[in-house]
């Protein structure tokens, strides 16, 4: 694995793109933390810090050449990102709890619901198995999606489709 230091311009991450082994990194010497590493799929910008606790964290910007992902537009996140390190803050602890919380949303689905709690309540009953069923049966549409996004809206477009 190589390390070096170099500004990482747009020059430089083209011809870093060919000469850079997988595992190498190239340092950014102007902006404290930024910099590239070479994987098997391209260039991946990173930036690197240490969070309250002093523990080095990394944080990827994105793959160069991938999406809008210049090196400007990675220089301008790098910048960013340390800002709000500056601050005290930890932009990957924000991230990780948006995925948390994007994962928790999702499954608070109909299917979930009807998998966990309403099915121990539903056995309990003489035909409880045969509740699940037609529920399941009729708004197989909304299995997945999160209970949240259901609106009222949409119970009044499922009842017209029944009536019609």
């Amino acid at each position: 694995m190589t390390t070096k230091t170099e500004r990482l311009t747009t020059r430089v991450l083209e011809r870093l793109t060919k000469e850079l082994p997988e595992g190498g990194e190239v340092w950014d010497p102007d902006q404290t933390g930024y910099h590239v590493r070479a994987g098997k799929r391209g260039l991946s910008l990173r930036v690197s810090y240490y969070n309250r606790a002093g523990q080095r964290r990394v944080l990827t910007l994105g793959r160069y050449g991938i999406g809008n992902m210049t090196a400007a537009q990675a220089r301008k996140d790098a910048g960013e990102v340390l800002a709000i390190v500056t601050q005290g803050g930890d932009p990957r602890a924000v991230l990780e709890e948006a995925k948390a919380e994007e994962k928790r949303r999702q499954q608070q689905t109909l299917r979930a619901y009807l998998d966990g709690p309403y099915t121990a309540y539903q056995n309990r009953k003489k035909d409880g198995a045969a509740t699940l069923r037609r529920i399941r049966y009729a708004f197989a549409d909304w299995l997945d999606k999160p209970m949240g996004s259901l609106t009222r809206a949409d119970v009044e477009r499922w009842q017209a489709q029944q009536e019609g």
